[in-house]
């Protein structure tokens, strides 16, 4: 059976475990093709993968600050939801569940805080968008899931190497952020800030140790047939 992709981004997420992705989905997804790319010569498998590119998520996370109208906007098409201000986050997920048309998938998961809706239309490249027309405050923030497999099946080592290069990436790019702020206001001054420069050393130290984890890892991919 094919490798899921899931496979690959929960071992991602046990590397760098102190980051919160809600809502990121599409920079994971980011890291995932870059890693890819760094690691088709050097695993044995076919690295070929099909997305799933037919369904949207929905967070509502923010409740009406005044009565008014929204608009969804699932390809191209769009959908206007009244607002009402004294509406829980739920009754705003099911207001919005109830102007998506029939031709729709959807799904609901109510179980945390924010309301999660899943909008699935089968066959399509789904897009959405979202606009508050009227500043009611509500807050509806939308992702992909980028859920989908690989056309084979990968082995564990497989799966490892790419999740490295992912935390790779993520790491590099949270160090370039914070050379960017230590170019700016000039290193002194940046060592006099304790909280800057902690995470600078950590996120450095972190980064040299996954590269060289990378680097010993496809030396074994060299040696042996996995």
């Amino acid at each position: 059976m094919a490798t899921d992709l899931q496979e690959v981004y929960d071992s991602f997420f046990a590397k760098v475990p102190d980051e919160d992705f809600t809502y990121k989905a599409d920079l994971i997804y980011q890291y995932f093709k870059a890693a890819n790319g760094y690691s088709y010569k050097t695993v044995p498998e076919d690295l070929t993968y099909i997305i799933n590119s037919d369904n949207i998520v929905l967070y509502i996370s923010s409740l009406a600050t005044s009565s008014g109208n929204v608009i969804l906007t699932l390809n191209s098409v769009n959908y206007t939801i009244p607002i009402l201000a004294t509406g829980t986050l739920f009754d705003i997920a099911n207001q919005i569940v109830a102007v998506i048309p029939s031709a729709y998938t959807v799904e609901t998961d109510y179980t945390n805080t924010f309301p999660i809706i899943i909008i699935t239309l089968s066959g399509s490249n789904l897009s959405a968008e979202y606009k508050d027309i009227d500043n009611t405050g509500v807050v509806i923030n939308i992702t992909k899931t980028y859920n989908g497999n690989y056309v084979e099946t990968l082995k564990v080592d497989s799966i490892e190497l790419i999740a490295l290069f992912m935390a790779s990436q993520y790491y590099n790019a949270k160090l370039t952020s914070l050379s960017s702020i230590k170019q700016h206001i000039g290193t002194q001054n940046f060592s006099k800030l304790p909280n800057f420069k902690d995470q600078y050393d950590s996120t450095k130290s972190t980064l040299n140790d996954i590269d060289e984890k990378i680097y010993k890892f496809r030396q074994e991919f060299y040696t042996y047939s996995n």
